[in-house]
């Protein structure tokens, strides 16, 4: 696994690589994940 630039979707939802995998969206102070 490398740096990859983030797909289109993830760059329109604002979301951020997560730690873990997936990605990562900050909602209000509630932390939303999806896992690719």
């Amino acid at each position: 696994m490398g740096a990859t630039s983030p797909p289109p979707l993830v760059q329109h939802l604002g979301l951020e690589p997560h730690a873990e995998g997936g990605w990562f969206r900050r909602t209000w102070q509630t932390w939303q994940t999806w896992q690719t």
